[in-house]
């Protein structure tokens, strides 16, 4: 078939416009985060056969239960993992700002979101798992990432869904 974008492909199926909305733009959307019209047809099929002819499951105790099972290994592992903390700045402490060299250090600075306080945190590497205008913001002016400056900011798309048996 002709690729076309995911709602136009639920609308040529004759889906109600009330089912689409209530059913495949909040999943759907859940799961690309983007509206069906920007999504591809050809995607929507791929999901779809993986979901009809895979195992579709969630881990015992939830979505959670990743997170929590990723954060016990990494702990195991010597990582320290920081909550509740507000990152403030992110920069690099290098003799030779190559982001290569092994020996470089982060400096951290982070705020409690409880108290008005803050504090350096060095650290050898650094996760930085946020969306993507606040990451571009804090690594623009790492030496070896300042390219990141001349990207566009994005609007953020957000998504709620709340489904009920």
């Amino acid at each position: 078939e002709t690729e076309t974008d995911t709602l136009s492909c639920l609308r040529g199926y004759n889906f109600s416009e009330e089912f689409i909305s209530s059913f495949f733009a909040p999943f759907l959307e859940g799961i690309y985060l983007t509206p069906l019209s920007k999504q591809s047809s050809k995607m929507f099929y791929f999901v779809m056969k993986m979901f009809t002819v895979g195992s579709a499951a969630l881990p015992m105790g939830g979505m959670q239960s990743v997170s929590d099972q990723l954060g016990q290994k990494a702990e195991e592992l010597g990582v320290e993992i920081k909550l509740n903390s507000r990152v403030l700045s992110i920069q690099q402490q290098s003799a030779n700002n190559d982001l290569t060299d092994k020996n470089d250090v982060f400096s951290v600075v982070v705020g409690n979101m409880e108290q008005d306080e803050q504090r350096h945190i060095n650290a050898k590497s650094v996760v930085v798992a946020t969306d993507y205008n606040v990451a571009r913001n804090f690594l623009q002016d790492i030496p070896g990432l300042t390219s990141l400056k001349s990207l566009p900011k994005l609007s953020q798309r957000s998504v709620g869904c709340i489904y009920y048996a």
